[in-house]
């Protein structure tokens, strides 16, 4: 009888066991770090521009909820109506509190300049001339911040460029 046959088979049983052992442990610990659903942005949100005003790298908005849901967060980007990327001005600022209920508004204002280094910030506003108003809503649910990526509302305004105050 040969006995070295059944050596190997033995042998080789043992290492397809360890092969299937391994991957079960990578796929559990793959499912374990690995988010089960991606949140999305539901699509009731919605959200209009009722006016703009845009004077001396100034803004002032006045925005309305007109969805099902809370609005927990705006970004807000703005450029020249030429540029196709647009630059955040409300950085640091995003999140509202309170947030604006279905049916609510905000007026939200403020300079539309941005940080170029960390001793200077430059006006995005640098002519009288046509520029673009980005709106993106958010939610907050689970301490996530959900960006709501079909909800994004653009409105170009023309901004005047003059002594430097506030409308």
């Amino acid at each position: 009888m040969n006995k070295k046959a059944v050596s190997e088979i033995i042998s080789y049983s043992i290492l397809i066991v360890i092969a299937v052992g391994i991957s079960i442990l990578v796929y559990s610990a793959l499912k374990l770090y690995l988010p089960s659903e991606r949140q999305t942005c539901p699509e009731e949100v919605s959200m209009i521009i009722q006016s703009a005003t845009c004077k001396n790298s100034y803004l002032i908005l006045e925005l309305k909820n007109q969805g099902l849901f809370n609005i927990s967060a705006l970004y807000i980007r703005m450029a020249d109506s030429a540029r196709t990327t647009r630059t955040q001005i409300n950085k640091g600022d995003e999140i509202l509190l309170p947030q604006i209920p279905p049916g609510g508004t905000k007026r939200w204002e403020g300079g539309v300049r941005t940080v170029k280094n960390e001793e200077e910030d430059v006006s995005i506003v640098t002519k009288d001339a046509d520029y673009t108003v980005e709106i993106q809503p958010a939610l907050i649910s689970k301490q996530k911040i959900i960006l709501c990526e079909r909800a994004v509302i653009t409105e170009t305004i023309n901004c005047k460029v003059g002594d430097g105050s506030a409308p």
